[in-house]
Order: structure tokens, then C-alpha cells, then sequence
């Protein structure tokens, strides 16, 4: 009995130190790992929401009876394109029932109307776009035997930049559509039953393609706030909180040149066509105060308050951690 108690008492023994051995070591493995908080730590980029306006669509001549069965396409495809854009969570969107007339097919929107349209509604990119066609195509196979008949949507989106009064870019969207029903007015532009049609389902595609050309081109360009007032060495612009604007960023004070706009000659046409506007930098600006709409900043030392006026810039980088 006596040589059984040993016995088990060592075994015992060896157990308890076996124990101690595995739980010290998961106590360094512990100790050695990160945390799960802190392994799923990250600092995103923060990204400053541009204000973007859209201008009713201009329904070219030749496309007006074929748009008779869509509800209000010339204000619904900018509204639902601008609401996209929200959903992004990269833009603060306007819409305007305005057009934004041509002069003619090849002459883009002159600078003192583009301001004019930016100014009324807070924003610094315009969109204004073309519907060319929303008529029907014949498909035929089977040596003419059987004949198909596809609607088409087609649009061009025009892209530009108020501040310098320059066209930024310009896309054509077309998409195709299985058959030929008509839509009906009763179907509101956007809704459930009007993107369920064979029709409305091209639409949404076509806005998906306008939405993603918008955001590329966009996605580059620093995001510009308006001088709303100089107060000593300070000034308030037009972008806060909504903007994501955050109290510390570091903006770049900018100012229109006493310059005239620069024009270039265009491959299409034999006239000079406008590029822009030149801005200068004036100096550095320090955000110190965030509201909802504006916020304030401070001049910085290279900053002189006699080069900056009410309606020069505030320019943000794209990102900020």
C-alpha cells in the first residue's frame, strides 16, 4: 500500500507540473498575440464630401416622341443620378430644374453660367447631359425569319468644374433593352414598378454607368469651399460637418488670378475653346471651429488677408486620416 501511495503520488506530481508547463505557455502565447480589438484596428481615410449640383437633362429634338411614355426623364435620370451619388457617401448633392443650354451641339456652357448655376445651389462640380435617343431597333435572323425588337437609352453626361469654368469630362451611356413595351407615364421615374420594367432595368444601368463616371473623374480632384467672409485673420467657408470637414485640417488658400481665361484651340473646331480659369495659391488656412454648414480657420503666417476676397476658395486634399 505504502509503494501505491508513492506510486500515485508522483503520478500526480508529474500531472500537476504537466499542467503548469501548458498553462504557462499559453499564458506567453497570450501575452505574445494581439488582442482581437487591437488586430481589427485600422485608420481609415477619411474622404471630404464634394457638393455636386445636376441640371435638368436637355431632350434633343429628334428624341422628344420617343420619351412621351417615360415619366419626366429630363428631371428624373439627373435626380436618381444625384441620389446615387449620395449613396456613395463622397458627395453632397443639389438638383436643378434649370437647364444648362447650349448654344449650339459643339459649344460648351459658357464660365459666367456655370458660375451663376454653382452659386444658386451651393456647389462646385455641375452635371448637365443630352438625351439623344430612346427609340427602337430591329434585329433580324433566321434569313429575316424572325425580327427582334430592342429599345435603346442614350445619353450623353457632361461633366465640369465651376470654379475654373472647365468641362472636366464627357460620357456617352447606352444601353440596350429587350423588347419594345412601352413604359407608361404612371410609372414615377425611379420607383419600384418603373426600374422592374424591362425598360427601367436598362435605365438603371445606364445611371450606374453615369454614377461611376462621375465618381472617377471626380475622385482626384480636391474638394474646394467658398469664402463666406474674412474677419480679421480668420475666414468662414461653406463646408462643415456635413462636408466632413474636422476641426485641425489644414486647407490652401486660393484666389482668382487678374488674369484672362486660358483658351485653347479644339480639334473639332476652328475656334478658341475655354480650358479655364487661373487660381493662384495665397497661402495656408487651419480649420478651428467645425459647424453643421461653414466652418471657420485661421490665416496662417504665409497667408496675407489683403489677396484673399470674398468668393475665393479654401482648397481640402481629398484625403485626411
Amino acid at each position: 500500500m505504502a509503494y501505491q501511495k508513492i506510486f500515485f503520488s508522483r503520478i500526480f506530481g508529474l500531472i500537476s507540473v504537466f499542467g503548469l508547463v501548458l498553462s504557462m505557455s499559453a499564458t506567453v502565447t497570450l501575452a505574445q498575440t494581439p488582442s482581437k480589438s487591437t488586430n481589427n484596428e485600422s485608420n481609415p481615410e477619411r474622404y471630404y464630401k464634394k457638393k455636386i449640383v445636376a441640371a435638368a437633362f436637355f431632350i434633343h429634338p429628334a428624341a422628344t416622341g420617343q420619351v412621351q411614355d417615360i415619366d419626366d426623364i429630363a428631371q428624373g435620370f439627373p435626380n436618381e443620378l444625384v441620389r446615387g451619388l449620395e449613396q456613395s457617401g463622397k458627395f453632397l448633392g443639389r438638383r436643378s430644374p434649370n437647364l444648362l443650354a447650349y448654344a449650339s451641339q459643339s459649344e460648351a456652357p459658357s464660365f459666367q453660367l456655370l458660375r451663376q448655376m454653382a452659386n444658386e445651389n451651393d456647389a462646385q462640380f455641375v452635371v448637365s447631359g443630352t438625351i439623344n435617343f430612346a427609340g427602337t431597333s430591329k434585329e433580324s435572323k433566321y434569313l429575316g425569319l424572325v425580327t427582334n425588337e430592342k429599345r435603346h437609352i442614350q445619353i450623353d453626361v457632361s461633366l465640369f468644374d465651376a470654379v475654373s469654368g472647365s468641362l472636366i469630362a464627357k460620357k456617352r451611356v447606352d444601353k440596350v433593352s429587350d423588347g419594345n413595351a412601352p413604359m407608361g407615364r404612371d410609372l414615377s421615374f425611379g420607383s419600384a414598378a418603373f426600374y422592374a420594367s424591362p425598360f427601367g432595368r436598362a435605365m438603371r444601368a445606364a445611371l450606374k454607368d453615369a454614377s461611376s463616371f462621375v465618381e472617377q473623374e471626380l475622385a482626384a480632384l480636391p474638394m474646394m469651399a467658398r469664402i463666406l467672409k474674412i474677419s480679421d485673420q480668420q475666414v468662414f467657408f461653406d463646408a462643415g460637418a456635413s462636408s466632413l470637414v474636422l476641426q485641425g485640417d489644414l486647407g490652401v488658400a486660393i484666389a482668382y488670378d487678374d488674369e484672362l481665361p486660358v483658351k485653347t484651340l479644339s480639334s473639332l473646331q476652328a475656334n478658341l475653346q475655354h480650358v479655364g480659369l487661373p487660381l493662384s495659391r495665397v497661402g495656408s488656412v487651419n480649420t478651428v471651429q467645425v459647424f453643421p454648414n461653414f466652418s471657420v480657420a485661421e490665416l496662417g503666417a504665409d497667408t496675407k488677408r489683403i489677396d484673399l476676397d470674398v468668393g475665393d476658395f479654401v482648397r481640402f486634399d481629398q484625403r485626411r486620416p
